[in-house]
């Protein structure tokens, strides 16, 4: 088995980020190590301007009617994709919410699922404090098919086009 076969890159299903799973075997260098006196000096060191941190535009939550059109998505699948984005206001997404959806099987037993849907913190507040209701319901579940309603049309369009080869009756 090779190094690479050992050595996998996968994605975290929370946070997004790309890492590498290591199980501890690294290749082993091919070409004998150069003695230290072989390299040559450090360049020195270049002034450079101090570098401007990334301006992120600020998305005021939108305000919500008590009474919106939701969308309703089904799905087909065991792993969805979420849109990087506030489920809510489409702003760019710092936490997560559980949307969980609980039911009895044939021999009465509590079945619960859920899924971890992306909001802006101003969006969170909003929802904590009982301003707002979440902006993702998952209504119900068999097997693997899922049904959800979305608030925002266009999180529910960027949602179905995540996961266009899972999505029933679009």
């Amino acid at each position: 088995m090779s190094v690479d076969q050992l050595n996998r890159s996968t994605r975290c299903p929370s946070c997004f980020r790309d890492f590498v799973v290591s199980f501890g075997i690294h290749p082993t260098p091919t070409a004998p190590a150069v003695p230290p006196q072989a390299y040559p000096p450090p360049p020195a060191p270049v002034a450079r301007p101090p570098m401007a941190t990334p301006v992120y535009q600020v998305v005021a939550p939108v305000a919500r009617p008590k009474k919106a059109r939701w969308v309703r998505v089904q799905v087909s699948a065991r792993l969805l994709h979420w849109p990087r984005m506030c489920a809510c206001c489409g702003g760019p997404f710092e936490v997560v919410r559980q949307a969980s959806c609980s039911r009895l099987d044939s021999r009465n037993r509590l079945q619960t699922k859920w899924w971890e849907v992306p909001y802006c913190g101003a969006c969170d507040r909003q929802i904590a404090s009982g301003e707002y209701e979440d902006a993702v319901r998952y209504e119900e579940f068999h097997a693997s098919v899922h049904t959800f309603r979305f608030w925002s049309p266009e999180y529910a369009e960027a949602f179905r086009g995540q996961n266009s080869g899972k999505v029933l009756g679009w």
